[in-house]
Order: C-alpha cells, then structure tokens, then sequence
C-alpha cells in the first residue's frame, strides 16, 4: 500500500518534469504535514487546465503571468476612440470614408457652415445677456446659422413662422428674423431664467459669445417701454366680449365692434356714442405721484367738430369729484388734449399745435413729468401748445379705465377707431415715444 501512495505522488512530477513539495503525515493531526486528502487538493489547486499550441500544461502563476503581458499588449495597440470621426456624406465624401476627428475639425474649420452653434446664459446673470423684462436675443451667427431652437429653463419654445419678423408673439413661441439675427420671444425674459439657443448647421458645436448690450446683440437690450408699464390693449381680439391686457393685469369689457382693420393688426370701431371700452379696476393700474403717460391709436371718421361734442380717447376715473384724473380726447376744435388733476383738483391742460383729420391713423400721446409742461404728441412729433406746468400730485385714480366714451354715457363718444393703448406711471422719453411708432407691445 505504502508503494502504490508513493507512486500516484510522484507520477505527475514524472511526466511533466515540475518540481512540487508536499509533506504527507501520517495522520491529520500528527504534526508533522497534511494528511493525504489535503496534500491532493494542494497539488491540484498549483496546476492550471491552460494548454498552449504545443500542448503544454502551465501552471497557475505561469497562466497569470501570459495573461497580462497579452493584455498590456493589447492596451498597447488600442487606438483612442476620440481619434475616429464619422462617415462624411457630402459630395467630396461620397462613398463615406472615415476621417479622423482631427481632420473633422480641421474640415469644419471655425465657424464654418457645417458647425452647430448654441448661446445659453442666464436672464440678468450673464454679461451681454437679456435682462428682466426683454423680449430680445440679437446675434450675428443666427444670420448664417439660421435652423433655430429656443430653450428657456429647458423648456423648448416654438416657433410662429405666422407672424412678420416684427409684429411679436404669441403666448410661448418666439418669431426668428434670419436678416437680423434677431429672436422675440413671449411672454418675456425673468430675472435668472436659463437660455439656451441653437443654431443648426451640423457636424460640431461652436460655442457663442454674448456681443454686449443687455439685448444680447450689442444694442441697448428690452425696451424702456417695458418699464412702470401698467396696461397695453393691443386690441386684436376678433369675437367676444372681452378686450386682453399684454401685460397680464387688468382684461376689459368691451361694447365696441372688434376684427377691424387696425395700425398693427385688428382695432376696434366706435359707431354709436354708448359704444365704450370698459376696464375694471385694478391696484396694480393705479397712478401715485406725478408721473404718467397713456398713448392711443385713433383714426376718426367723423371729426368732432361735426359730431360737436368731444371724441374720448381713453380716461382714468376717480369715484367722487372730481370724476377723473387723467383724461385724453379730441374737442370740437379737432385738437387733441390731455388733461391732469391733483389733489387739490387743479386742471392742468395742454393742447396740440394743429388739428386731426379724418381717416387718419394718429398716435396721440400724453406725458405729465413732475413739475414740467406737459407734453403732447402726434405721431411722434411734439405738437404741445398752451402746455400746463403741472404743481404737486395726481389725484389717485381709484375707479375704471375707460376708452371710446367718457363714461359709457354717450356724453364723449368716439366715432372712428382706437388701436394700441397703452398706460404708464412714468412719463416716457421723446425717443420711447418715438418707438411707439413703428412696434407695438414688446416693442422689440
């Protein structure tokens, strides 16, 4: 028996010409080495199943050892993904050969017409960025670049391709000017809104940089027309009762006839000395100080001194006497006039240079500044004449807006049409003014 153990010990070591030392005792717990069935286990755990093309048995360490010098090899020979482009697919490329991503660029070339563009930036955070109240992104790379896409805090904004390049939005949708390089959007910029704006030509992305100006576009940003704004009446609706405040505080009632042509868009006509433009009131349309200004559209079929009575244009009321504290409107001498009262019910007045005529579209414009004139303007022009110097402050309007009649009685009624009112608490510039002009409610 002694025999045949030394024999099945030493014949793997016979045939393969390995050394391998196992001390055998006689028992498990002798004390002198492992017990037969242990002393296998430790010879079979030293040798690996790993043949090589000659038909060698390897050992364990020896297996360990082959296998990592081949994957140091292999680490060795691999090429860096990053150094592969894709396949082209234009003329020069046609049958789709691999380019490297060096030579992608280098094909690309910055700012070449293949790239992808983007601007992003944070409302009021990034210089040269929109700002609060802007409704404006200006950029020259959008001009040859101009496949856009408009994100505003991850939200993608769509695009109104409907509307003219300068008549502004609708709700959640911008309108793009390819000429210009310019994006309004609606509703408008907030403070700390994220923007991100995409201009497609595909195969790499180039990064923009703002090019100054708050309205990113080296301008002078959103309009100051946006500013202490307290109502704008685009006065674009087709049916219903209702007239829509841009700016979100106060709708009105309207008893006009809607869906007529209008200086931007749509207007409404007055017909009928009851016919009146009612606007409920609202604290945030409230007038406290000195200064204000309202601006009005109008176009009169009959003129007032044929209807002889005053033609209003739009009124801020009080509850008790004196009844109003701003009020704008034609008199029968076919001027226009603007009227405000203090405190102390004092009227202070101007008037315009010359008259209107019919089948005209006028913008009539209001200013009270403090303790200056006032000023009248029509069309842009200052026409002020026998201008009031206004003392102290307004009488607070606590009562309805009205537009087209003085009080819904008849008693000033309009005959003609009214478009793009507006009211502010502030008294607005000759070059706001100016504006009013050619753009309606953004203004940009």
């Amino acid at each position: 028996m002694k025999k045949l153990l030394y024999l099945l010990l030493f014949l793997p070591l016979g045939l393969f010409g390995q050394t391998q030392v196992v001390n055998v005792g006689t028992s498990p717990n002798d004390g002198t080495g492992d017990n037969l069935r242990n002393a296998f286990i430790k010879q079979n755990l030293n040798w690996s199943a790993v043949r090589d093309s000659f038909g060698n048995i390897y050992r364990e360490v020896q297996t360990r050892t082959l296998l990592n010098d081949s994957l140091d090899q292999l680490r060795s020979d691999a090429v860096p993904l990053t150094t592969y482009g894709w396949l082209k697919t234009d003329t020069a490329y046609s049958h789709g050969q691999i380019i490297t991503y060096d030579q992608l660029q280098s094909f690309a070339g910055g700012g070449g017409s293949l790239g992808m563009y983007q601007l992003r930036g944070i409302v009021g955070t990034t210089t040269g960025f929109p700002t609060d109240g802007d409704s404006l992104i200006i950029n020259t790379g959008f001009i040859s670049h101009p496949h856009i896409e408009v994100y505003r805090d991850g939200s993608m904004q769509w695009l109104n391709s409907g509307l003219t390049n300068n008549t502004g939005t609708l709700e959640d949708v911008y309108v793009f000017n390819s000429t210009t390089g310019s994006i309004i959007v609606r509703p408008v910029f907030a403070t700390g809104e994220k923007v991100i704006v995409h201009a497609y030509d595909p195969v790499i992305w180039h990064e923009l940089i703002p090019e100054g100006g708050a309205g990113g576009g080296g301008g002078s940003g959103e309009s100051t027309l946006l500013t202490s704004i307290l109502g704008f009446y685009e006065l674009d609706e087709i049916s219903g009762g209702t007239v829509s405040d841009a700016t979100g505080n106060q709708d009105g009632d309207t008893y006009a006839y809607l869906n007529e042509t209008g200086k931007f868009g749509k207007s409404e006509g007055f017909y009928d000395p009851e016919e009146v433009i009612n606007i409920p009131f609202n604290a945030s349309q409230v007038i406290n100080g000195n200064t204000a200004s309202v601006s009005v559209w109008v176009k009169l079929t009959t003129l007032p001194s044929a209807t002889t009575h005053e033609a209003c244009l739009i009124r801020a009321t009080v509850s008790t006497s004196p009844w109003e504290t701003i009020i704008l409107y034609i008199g029968t001498d076919n001027k226009a006039h603007f009227t405000v009262t203090n405190t102390g019910t004092t009227d202070y007045t101007v008037e315009s240079a010359g008259t209107l005529s019919a089948g005209v579209w006028y913008n009539v414009v209001g200013v009270c500044n403090g303790a200056n004139p006032l000023k009248l303007y029509l069309n842009g022009a200052d026409v002020s004449a026998s201008a009031g110097t206004f003392s102290g402050t307004m009488y607070v309007n606590d009562s309805n807006w009205y537009m087209g009649n003085e009080y819904g009685s008849g008693s000033m009624g309009l005959v003609g049409n009214i478009d793009a009112v507006g009211i502010w608490s502030k008294a607005l510039s000759g070059a706001e003014v100016t504006e009013l002009q050619t753009a309606t409610y953004p203004f940009n």
